[in-house]
């Protein structure tokens, strides 16, 4: 599940120094719908050194679809964006 998540996120079109980082670590929290209904927008944090030097963590909503037994991701993806702490988040797990 996690390499999953991880190979979901989508990568930044900005113009950011250095290279990409992989995610130390994923957090999540569901923001809107109900996860026993249709959809849910789900916000997921990931601690990369990129995001880190840049004073926080990156950010991405993602809204998602039960369809035949399996939440489908609605594409496309929205850029990330930096948000400060993981307050109200839960972490997801920890990537080596």
């Amino acid at each position: 599940m996690l390499a999953r998540l991880r190979g979901e996120l989508p990568a930044s079109d900005s113009a950011a120094s250095g290279p990409p980082t992989a995610a130390r670590s994923l957090y999540y929290r569901i923001i809107a719908g109900d996860p026993r209904g249709d959809y849910v927008v789900v916000s997921l944090l990931a601690d990369t050194e990129q995001a880190r030097n840049a004073g926080g963590l990156a950010r991405v909503d993602l809204t998602l679809r039960w369809d035949n037994g399996d939440w489908r991701l609605r594409v496309p993806t929205p850029r990330p964006s930096l948000h400060p702490d993981t307050t109200g988040y839960v972490l997801l797990g920890a990537l080596p």
